[in-house]
């Protein structure tokens, strides 16, 4: 190998290893920053999988056939799971940050203290209701999918049930459009109070907004 070639090559390996070194400004995270975003991680991606559950169910054609009532059935039973699954990762969280909120704090992560208030009594209410809308739906579809030759034939008893379970499956939806509603008003007030939240969680803040009911 030629002399000026050579040199050229250990010039080039210096540079990309100053570049790596000095180029790259973002810190490497603490043993308890990777820990609290695991756990943020974690809420996040099953409030998402609950928001696109609920959104399969809300849109789910249910009326034409007793098949379709038992795919939507299905849905929400998966919704059920993923609802328990989101519960799960915010006890884990709210967990996490009171065994550990005053070495947080020391660190300089006390914004991941700030994302529990997040997670007071309103996002409780609203997944209690979307609990209560799953149980409610399932009810009323299986009820319908099991007598659905019954109803066609116009049968009265059959269809005065049918009509009470319906009647319940709309109360219950409106106590979750009252729950979310409620929620979002609380997470508002959260981003209002703590607008450093945004800066700090930029790649999660549209997710945090829209679900957590955020996600």
């Amino acid at each position: 190998m030629k002399r000026t070639t050579r040199c050229f090559l250990v010039w080039l390996a210096v540079l990309m290893a100053a570049c790596q070194s000095g180029c790259n400004n973002t810190p490497e995270k603490s043993p308890m920053e990777q820990k609290a975003a695991t756990y943020l991680d974690n809420m996040e991606a099953s409030a998402i999988s609950l928001e696109h559950a609920l959104q399969k169910v809300s849109s789910a054609k249910v009326t034409n056939t007793a098949k379709r009532m038992r795919e939507t059935v299905a849905l929400i039973k998966s919704g059920q799971e993923s609802l328990e699954t989101a519960d799960r990762d915010v006890r884990a969280y709210v967990t996490f940050v009171n065994r550990n909120r005053g070495a947080l704090v020391a660190e300089g992560l006390g914004h991941y203290v700030k994302v529990k208030e997040i997670l007071d009594r309103p996002l409780t209410d609203k997944r209690r209701a979307i609990a209560s809308y799953f149980s409610d739906m399932e009810r009323w579809l299986s009820y319908s999918a099991d007598h659905f030759a019954k109803l066609n034939a116009g049968d009265a008893r059959v269809r005065r049930s049918y009509d009470r379970l319906l009647i319940e499956v709309n109360r219950s939806q409106q106590k979750y459009n009252f729950a979310s509603d409620q929620y979002q008003r609380h997470l508002n007030s959260v981003a209002a109070q703590h607008p450093d939240l945004k800066k700090k969680f930029k790649r999660r803040y549209k997710t945090m907004k829209k679900e957590l009911g955020w996600l």
